[in-house]
Formats: C-alpha cells, structure tokens, sequence
C-alpha cells in the first residue's frame, strides 16, 4: 500500500468497520524514501516496527516522541526533524543517527535505546542530554560534536566513543562509572565542568593538547595510562591522587594543577615534572614512583 494510499484510507475508513482492516494494514508501512509530511506530529505511541524513517526523511514538525516504537527505523542520510524530541524510553535500535542528523531540540535522554547509533559526522543536537543509562556502544560522538548541553554521565556506555576533534561540550560531567575505553580526550577538547572522577575509564586518552577542564579532579583510581597531560594542561583543581595511574604522562611545559597532591602511590615513571611546573600543594610521598623526574625549572611544590 503506497503512503498516500495509506493516509487517504485513514480518512475514509472512520467509523467503517469493514474498511476498518484494510486501513490496518497500514501498519506495514515504510515511511521511506523522501517522504514528505511536514504537518505530520508522528507522536504520541507511535507504533510502526517495520518503519525505516531514512532518506532525506522530511517532517519538521514531528515530534518522534513518547514511547517511539520503530525497532527498525534507521533516522539516517540527512533526516529532517528539527522539533522532534526523541525521548521517553524511545525504542530504535536500528537507527544510526548520523550524516548530518539535525534535530536541535532532542533531548535524547530517557533510557535511550540505540546501540547502533553513531552519532557523529556534524551530529546537530545542541539540546541533547545524552544522560540517565544513555545505550549506545558503537556512538563515536566525534568529528565537530555538537551537544554543548550533554552531561554524559549516569554510567554512560559507549565504549568505542572517541570524544575527539573540537568536541563541544562544556557542561559534561563525564562522571560515574563513565566507560569510553578508546576515548582520546584530545585535539581542543572543551569541557569545563567535567569531573573525570569515580573509577572513570579512559585507557587511551592522551588528554594532552590544550585540554580544558579546569573543574577536574582526575582522582579515585584514574585509569588513563597512555595519558600524556602535557601541551599547556589546564586543570587548577585536579588532586591526581589516590592511586593515579597514568605511566606515559609528562606532566610538563607549563602544567598547571596548583591543588595537586601527586600522592598515595602515584604512578608516572615517565613524568618529568619540569618547566615552570606548578603544584604548590602537592606532597610527593608514599610511594611516590617518577624515575625520570627531573623537578628542575622554576618547580614550585613547597609542600
């Protein structure tokens, strides 16, 4: 049944109980290939499993919300649906979500399910929460990331996320339990508010080249061992105690964490601690292991 032929039965259909089960047959619908609705609210228990939604899908004022049940919809290849929300337990595992999604008033938070989701190439959702059991583990949320309202906490699970290149998200907690094992963390990364704390599990980050999280604590079993905190690091708050584990950092030119204690079995063999290195606060003991350290050049660690 072709899409007009489903919508006109709609209005012919009411009150029929006889054409009643051919309209019902609509169900079977595709919604695809260019379809153009742009009255279409499409909300409301929408129920369509066998619905695509993809190719250059045209329905600015849908809102794709409030139990969304489309196991089978793709939200692909240039979707259009600026007012949709997209939230409250939507159910898409199918759904990609990427090349050039533009849906700037979805909050994508709610028991989100779409573990195939990729969320990256220009993704456009500055409103986005991407919170709260967020279920996406192959999401890249890479390549010019928009979301600058995310908080990506709540254990977060999207272990092959990158959160790379100008990744703009400056109210990001990036905390409890956060899981991003290959996340790099690096390239201008902008996230002022993030915690990076709680058991946060980022083995590959470098988070080196101008990173800005001035509000990081970087403490309570930081796992980030090819970390490289260096190229003007810039996180005053950081404690980088309690078991810090991060053997490749360099912790020089210019580092500046002046609330640093860089004890309890601080692990960073490979540290250099030099160039005007500045950590007022820190103690430098029990078991303190930096072989390479130099503490030359203006180090300031009075304590």
């Amino acid at each position: 049944m072709a899409d007009w032929e489903y919508f006109g039965c709609l209005r012919e259909c009411r009150g029929r109980v006889l054409q009643r089960a051919v309209c019902t047959a609509g169900a079977g619908a595709s919604l695809s290939e260019n379809f153009n609705a742009p009255h279409a609210s499409l909300s409301e228990n929408f129920n369509a499993p066998n619905a695509s939604l993809s190719d250059n899908f045209n329905a600015p004022h849908a809102s794709l919300s409030d139990n969304f049940n489309a196991p089978n919809a793709s939200l692909s290849d240039n979707f259009n649906a600026p007012n949709a929300s997209l939230s409250d337990n939507f159910n898409a595992p199918n759904a990609s979500l990427s090349d050039n999604f533009n849906a700037p008033n979805a909050s994508l938070s709610d028991n989100f399910n779409a573990p195939n989701a990729s969320l990256s190439d220009n993704f456009n959702a500055p409103n986005a929460s991407l919170s709260d059991n967020f279920n996406a583990p192959n999401a890249s949320l890479s390549d010019n990331f928009n979301a600058p309202n995310a908080s990506l906490s709540d254990n977060f699970n999207a272990p092959n996320a990158s959160l790379s290149d100008n990744f703009n998200a400056p109210n990001a907690s990036l905390s409890d339990n956060f899981n991003a094992p290959n996340a790099s963390l690096s390239d201008n990364f902008n996230a002022p508010n993030a915690s990076l704390s709680d058991n946060f599990n980022a083995p590959n980050a470098s988070l080196s080249d101008n990173f800005n999280a001035p509000n990081a604590s970087l403490s309570d079993n930081f796992n980030a061992p090819n970390a490289s905190l260096s190229d003007n690091f810039n996180a005053p708050n950081a404690s980088l105690s309690d078991n810090f584990n991060a053997p490749n950092a360099s912790l020089s030119d210019n580092f500046n964490a002046p609330n640093a204690s860089l004890s309890d079995n601080f692990n960073a063999p490979n540290a250099s601690l030099s160039d005007n290195f500045n950590a007022p606060h820190a103690s430098l003991s029990d078991d303190f292991n930096a072989p390479h350290a130099s503490l030359s050049d203006n180090f300031n660690a009075p304590h």
